[in-house]
């Protein structure tokens, strides 16, 4: 029996040892540029009391409170205080603060992976991103001064760097196994640079009879004809056509890239002129009628801008990433909007 007790001390003490004290969230002193800042805005917006510090975010090892996000944005954004003390519309401001909130909390998880990497990070890059640090509209003058104002340090910059330096190691240890690019995948963002703004009108003879293809085949003759005559193509498509949600807008489909049509309709409507009215184009379920508005093509050969579309490519798979690690790392944190905001 005392063996027994003694087992469930031990693992009562190990659970007490590797849990991890919860962060509960900044809470601003009074006297500071910061709780001044909530004060002002606390007039107008009284969920922004400092006193009151409610919890914007919360996650499994910290909260994140008005107090965090007003302090960052009284030292690194002062001019956002202003226009939130001017623009009086309680759900902007925080729809504003909520965003601010999960940039923090995604910077403290981050930060939280980063330091298990035990990266090294030279003193000398850290010299040299201190004298490149500014503030937005602050001259490099006057920061001794704005430091004084806002009650903050050098250190608390060098420390702000220094966290940012590990943080960006962290998403470049993470981005190299999650973005390649290959040739073919820069070909199709080449290829999809190419689009059509066209007005259409269709006809569906999905499961019809011959004869009954033939009919719709005499309508959309018709239609042509009166096209011809004069009418206006987009009242036309208005009256024709079966594609109900374009022929509100007088058949008008913008953007239309290669893969959206058949390849029969895609070689001629690729090949018109603007202005051009297409002759009529009959597929095994549809019958169309065409008028190209807009063609908008790349006419630079692909070897000569590859890099270019290479780049797009990149930024564009580098953004969906970020996108993916931040997801699972709010996840892993089981982070959620707070009831109280």
């Amino acid at each position: 029996m005392k063996y027994f007790i003694f087992l469930i001390s031990i693992a009562l003490l190990l659970t007490a040892c590797s849990k991890e004290e919860k962060y509960p969230g900044l809470k601003l002193s009074p006297g500071t540029s910061a709780y001044d800042s909530a004060k002002k805005l606390a007039v107008i917006y009284p969920f922004l009391d400092p006193e009151k510090n409610l919890p914007i975010l919360k996650c499994r090892w910290f909260n994140i409170t008005v107090g965090d996000v007003i302090d960052e944005i009284d030292f690194f954004l002062p001019s956002m205080i202003d226009n939130m003390l001017k623009d009086v519309q309680p759900n902007n401001v925080k729809k504003v603060l909520l965003f601010r909130a999960r940039q923090t909390a995604l910077r403290k998880l981050a930060l939280r992976e980063a330091m298990k990497e035990n990266i090294t990070i030279k003193k000398s890059k850290i010299d040299n991103l201190m004298t490149k640090f500014r503030i937005i509209g602050i001259a490099p003058s006057d920061m001794p001064n704005y430091l004084k104002t806002k009650g903050k340090t050098e250190e608390y910059i060098r420390s702000w760097i220094t966290d940012n330096v590990r943080i960006d190691h962290y998403y470049k240890n993470r981005l190299k196994d999650m973005v390649t690019i290959s040739k073919k995948e820069v070909r199709e963002l080449y290829d999809a640079a190419e689009y059509l703004n066209v007005r259409y009108i269709v006809l569906s003879t999905n499961n019809l009879s011959e004869s009954q293809r033939i009919k719709k085949r005499a309508v959309m003759e018709r239609v042509k004809q009166l096209y011809k005559d004069g009418f206006d193509f987009g009242e036309l498509a208005e009256k024709y056509s079966e594609d109900t949600e374009t022929a509100l807008y007088g058949g008008l489909l913008k953007g239309v890239r290669r893969g959206r049509f058949p390849e029969k309709v895609e070689k001629i409507i690729f090949n018109m002129r603007e202005g051009e009215v297409s002759k009529i184009i009959e597929t095994n379920d549809q019958i169309y009628l065409f008028k190209l508005e807009k063609h908008v093509k790349e006419t630079r050969p692909f070897d000569d801008v590859y890099k270019v579309y290479e780049s797009q490519l990149m930024q564009q798979k580098m953004k969906k990433a970020n996108m993916d690690i931040a997801d699972k790392l709010f996840e892993k944190a089981g982070c959620r909007i707070s009831a109280q905001w």
